[in-house]
Parts: C-alpha cells; structure tokens; sequence
C-alpha cells in the first residue's frame, strides 16, 4: 500500500505544475525538432513519458501504458488524473515507456472531420538527442541518427541528432517510420531522452532519419 500511495503523489500535480508541462509540451509540437529541456522536478518524481497523461489528462479521458510498468503505475495514474486506464485502440493519450512501434499502428488517429481525436503519445527513449545532426557522445554508444523535420513550424527544414545503441536508435528509426502519412489524420508524438530532455512530433511534420555507426574514441 506504501508503495501505490508513493506512485499515487509522485505522479500528482497541481494546477501550476500542470500549466507549466502544458506549455512546455504545446511549445515542443509548435516548434517540431527544438530540443527542450524538462523541469527538473519531473525526472526527480516519476517517467518523463508519463507527462503527458499527468499534465493532460482529466475525468475520465481514456490513457494506456506500453512497456515495462511499474506495479501499480495504472492504478495510480488513474486516481492522480482522474482519466481511465483503457485498451491502445481507445486511449486519447498513451505512455510508451519500452517496446517497439508495432503497437502505435493500432492509436486512434481522429478523422478527416474530426483529426483532433488523435491519440497524443508520449514515448521514452535510452539515448541524447542534441539540437546538431551528430551529437557528442561517449565510445560505449554505436550509432548516430540524423533527424531532419520539415512542415508546419519549421523554416524549411532542421536537423537534429540522436546517439544511443544501435538497437535504441533502429528502436527510433522504427517509431518515427510508424507515422505513416495520412493527413489530416494522425497522432502527435513526444519523445523523452534519458537526459532529461524532450522534442516534439506532431501529426503534419515530415521525418526524414539516416543512421551512421559512431567513431570509436569519441568524448
């Protein structure tokens, strides 16, 4: 019981909190590829992932989890918010904390009348990404992505990068290949690195990703 209450207040937040990750995610969609950074108390309390469900998520808004889940995070999710822990074909919002992409071929992505009943995905990354096409990292990393964005937000076009394994980084290559075009519809998409910082994916950009295996010995 400790631990769900400790689950319960760690993904708990008040209306100022809740107003700063709305901004926050709201500028990463508007300005698709900006690298931006969280609050430091969000990585301190609970997955970046979740952030989306724990700023935007109210009575009875239907949500779903993918990956490995903590004992109990559904249930407590469910009362922090007050939304439904529902099936991935029903959730207006979905936490992706591990897996691959085959499940996101399954999210609602609204229709042509109605696309703001996409489904808003926040997913968990195990790299950095880096406002540069090829980002700084450590030997133990095997591979580089490039990430270029264009459409609606973007002066023509920007690239960014993504060092991680290689796995993490065909992991990515595979998440961005599941949005396919489909316009007006689609699903808007949060991406969290394990350093804290985030960009945004939303339904109208064109993803352009290339990979290239890093340089040994660099730091």
């Amino acid at each position: 019981m400790h631990a769900d209450v400790d689950l319960y207040r760690s993904n708990l937040v008040d209306c100022h909190e809740s107003q700063e990750l709305f901004r926050l995610l709201l500028k990463a969609l508007s300005r698709p590829g900006t690298v931006l950074r969280l609050p430091e108390w969000v990585t301190k309390r609970t997955v970046p992932a979740l952030t989306p469900i724990i700023s935007l998520v109210s009575h009875d808004v239907p949500f779903a989890l993918i990956g490995s889940v903590t004992d109990g995070l559904d249930e407590a999710l469910a009362r922090a918010t007050t939304g439904c822990l529902a099936p991935v074909t029903e959730a207006a919002f979905l936490a992706m904390i591990g897996g691959g992409s085959e499940d996101l071929a399954e999210v609602r992505v609204g229709t042509p009348e109605r696309p703001d009943n996409g489904c808003q995905v926040g997913v968990q990354v195990d790299g950095r990404f880096a406002p540069t096409p090829a980002p700084t990292e450590s030997a133990t990393n095997a591979a580089v992505a490039s990430i270029t964005f264009r459409g609606p937000g973007v002066a023509g076009s920007t690239t960014i990068g993504f060092a991680a394994t290689f796995d993490e980084v065909e992991r990515l290559g595979s998440i961005l290949g599941s949005r396919t075009p489909r316009l007006p519809c689609g699903f808007d998409l949060w991406l969290f690195d394990s350093h804290d910082q985030l960009i945004g994916v939303p339904r109208t950009s064109r993803i352009d990703f290339s990979v290239h295996v890093a340089e040994e010995g660099v730091s």
